[in-house]
C-alpha cells in the first residue's frame, strides 16, 4: 500500500514474519549493477533499512564522508604522537575523539547503503571481509614484533582477546590496549555489526522524535556514569555497550534523511563549531567517557552536513580525488599507525621531523595494506563462492568492480 504524504511516498511493509527482519521495500538512492549479488540467500533472514522513497534522488556514494574519515584518522594519529612522547602538538589531546566520529559514521553509512533484500548472513559476511583480514594481518605483525622484543604485556589472554576482538569487554587496560591498541574500537564495531539488523528493524517504524530520543538518552546516561569516577570514565571509553549510542546516532540520522529530512547546515560552519566545542572540552579536562558522549553530537551534525553537501553537490573540495583516496585508505592507516609510532619510540627517536617520517611510513604501509589485503579480501569474502563465480562473469566498471555498495560509500 502506497501512501502519498506531500513529497514522500511511504511504502508500508506488511508485518515481519518467520525469520525476516522486514519484507521487501524500496530503498532510496537508486540501484547498482551489483545489486543482484545482494539477493537473499535461501533460508536466511533479510533486512531493509529504508521504507521511504523521495522525489529527490539520493546519491549512493558519499565522497565528503569518505574524505572526513581521513581527517578523523589523522586526528587519532596526532593524539598518539603526543601520547607516546614523539612530539607535542597543540590541541592533540582531543584527537582520540576521532574514534567517536568513526562510530557515528559507521552507523550512518551502513544504514544509508543497505540494499533491499540483503540477507543477514550476507551482511555479516561483508562486515567480516571489511574488517577482520586487515586486523589479522596487522595483529600477526604486532605479535612478531612483541615476541622479538619479549614484550612483558604479551600474555595468552591478551593475544586471544585481541584475536577474537573481545578486548573491549575487559576492564584491564593491558588487555584492551596490549597489542595493536587502536583495534579496541574493532571490538566495539563487532558488537555494532551484530546488533545492526535488530536496530534497523526496531528503529525504522518509530516516530522521528522517539528515534532521536534513544541515542540522546543513551549518550546522556553513559556520560553521567563516566563522570562518576576516573575508572568509569576509562572503562566506558572502550566498553562496547557504552559506545553503542554513537553508532545508533548515526543510524537514526541516516533514517531521518532517507525519510525526507533536509537540514541546511553549512559544513564549514559545523566544522568550526566542532573545533570550538572540542577546545572548550579540552579546557574543562573532562574524562574520556564524558568527552566522547558530548562530541558525538557535533560529529553527528557534521556527518549530516557533509551528506547534505553531497546530496546538493556543494562540497567540491572534500570531493577532490586526493582527499577521497586518503579516506579510502584511512582504515588501513588507522590499523598501522600506532605500530609505526611504537617502533619510533622503541628506537628512541623524537621530534617534528620524526613525526613527519612516521606519518609517511604509516601512509605507505596503509596503501599496501589497503590494496594487498583489504580490497582483495572484500572481493573474495564478501559473497559466497557460488555468488562470486556468477558475479565475476558480470561486467562491471573497473573502478567499482567487486566491492560491496556500503564499502564504496565509506
Amino acid at each position: 500500500m502506497m501512501i502519498d504524504v506531500g513529497r514522500l511516498n511511504v511504502a508500508r511493509c506488511p508485518p515481519s514474519g518467520g525469520r525476516r527482519f522486514t519484507d521487501s521495500c524500496t530503498a532510496t538512492g537508486g540501484t547498482d549493477d551489483e545489486a543482484h549479488a545482494d539477493d537473499p540467500l535461501p533460508g536466511t533472514a533479510t533486512m531493509t533499512a529504508a521504507v521511504v522513497t523521495t522525489s529527490e534522488s539520493l546519491p549512493r556514494d558519499l565522497p565528503s564522508l569518505t574524505s572526513l574519515r581521513a581527517g578523523a584518522a589523522l586526528a587519532v594519529f596526532v593524539f598518539h604522537l603526543g601520547l607516546f612522547g614523539v612530539v607535542s602538538i597543540p590541541g592533540a589531546t582531543m584527537g582520540y575523539t576521532g574514534v567517536s566520529f568513526f562510530f557515528v559514521l559507521s552507523g550512518f553509512v551502513l544504514t544509508w547503503s543497505l540494499q533491499p533484500g540483503t540477507s543477514t548472513r550476507q551482511f555479516y559476511r561483508r562486515r567480516f571481509a571489511r574488517v577482520y583480514p586487515s586486523h589479522l594481518v596487522v595483529l600477526v605483525i604486532v605479535l612478531a614484533v612483541q615476541l622479538a622484543i619479549a614484550a612483558p604485556s604479551l600474555t595468552p589472554t591478551v593475544f586471544l582477546a585481541n584475536l577474537l576482538l573481545v578486548q573491549g569487554w575487559f576492564a584491564d587496560p593491558a588487555v584492551v590496549f596490549g597489542m595493536n591498541g587502536p583495534a579496541w574500537s574493532l571490538s566495539c564495531e563487532a558488537v555494532f555489526y551484530l546488533c545492526f539488523p535488530l536496530l534497523v528493524r526496531g528503529l525504522t517504524p518509530l516516530r522521528p522524535a522517539l528515534r532521536w530520543a534513544i541515542p540522546a538518552t543513551w549518550l546522556t546516561v553513559v556520560a553521567v556514569l563516566a563522570s562518576q569516577s576516573v575508572w568509569l570514565g576509562g572503562f566506558t571509553f572502550h566498553f562496547p555497550l557504552a559506545r553503542m549510542g554513537e553508532f545508533v546516532l548515526g543510524v537514526v540520522a541516516a533514517l531521518a534523511i532517507r525519510d525526507g529530512w533536509r537540514p541546511r547546515w553549512r559544513l564549514w560552519v559545523v566544522i568550526v563549531v566542532t573545533v570550538v566545542v572540542a577546545a572548550v572540552l579540552a579546557l574543562l579536562n573532562l574524562n574520556q567517557g564524558v568527552t566522547d558522549g558530548v562530541m558525538a553530537v557535533p560529529f553527528g551534525i557534521a556527518v549530516v552536513a557533509a551528506v547534505m553537501g553531497d546530496v546538493r553537490r556543494r562540497t567540491r573540495a572534500l570531493g577532490h580525488r586526493a582527499f577521497v583516496y586518503a579516506g579510502k585508505i584511512s582504515f588501513a592507516f588507522y590499523l598501522v599507525h600506532e605500530l609505526v609510532i611504537r617502533v619510533v619510540v622503541w628506537a628512541d627517536l623524537r621530534g617534528a621531523a620524526v613525526a613527519v617520517l612516521a606519518l609517511g611510513v604509516a601512509m605507505v604501509l596503509a596503501i599496501g595494506l589497503h590494496h594487498l589485503v583489504e580490497r582483495p579480501a572484500q572481493r573474495r569474502l564478501s559473497s559466497p563462492p557460488a555468488r562470486r563465480s556468477s558475479s565475476s562473469a558480470r561486467r562491471t566498471s573497473p573502478r567499482r568492480r567487486g566491492l560491496p555498495v556500503e564499502d564504496r560509500a565509506r
